[in-house]
């Protein structure tokens, strides 16, 4: 009866250790695919950034916070090219990819942006000398 009872404990340990590894492994890939989509932003940033363009910028405060409007002079062909839509006003572009960031910056309806996907919500926006300006929501983007 022991010796039944503690092959079943040993296969239950083995079961658990392969779980493991396959929850391991997974986690490498998303690494792995994570590291190279990295790789391909840094690179596209570096290739905006040899195009590096002038921008007109436009510094408005409110009540409640200050932001740039970015106005490009040229385009960069090495990031996505878009617009802004939001109906006779401006889009919040934000610290990071959530409602909870604070807002760093609003950009006018119409206004050309150049952009990466992020995710399937939201979108990173550039200026024209390829820096990071902050996150969009994807739907804010016409591509």
């Amino acid at each position: 009866m022991f010796l039944v009872w503690q092959n079943e404990k040993e296969e239950e340990q083995i079961r658990k250790a392969n779980q493991a590894a396959r929850r391991l492994e997974a986690a490498t890939k998303q690494n792995e695919e994570a590291a190279k989509r990295n790789e391909e932003a840094a690179k596209q940033l570096e290739e905006a950034k040899a195009q590096a363009a002038t921008t007109t910028t436009t510094t408005t405060t409110t009540a409640d916070y200050s932001y740039e409007e970015v106005e490009p002079q040229y385009s960069s062909p090495a990031l996505p090219r878009g617009h802004v839509i939001q109906e006779g006003g401006y889009t919040n572009v934000r610290s990071g990819p959530g409602t909870n960031y604070s807002i760093v910056k609003k950009i006018k309806d119409g206004s050309p942006i150049y952009y990466t996907v992020y995710n399937s919500k939201w979108c990173v926006v550039y200026n024209d000398n390829g820096d990071a300006i902050g996150y969009m929501y994807s739907s804010k983007v016409i591509k």
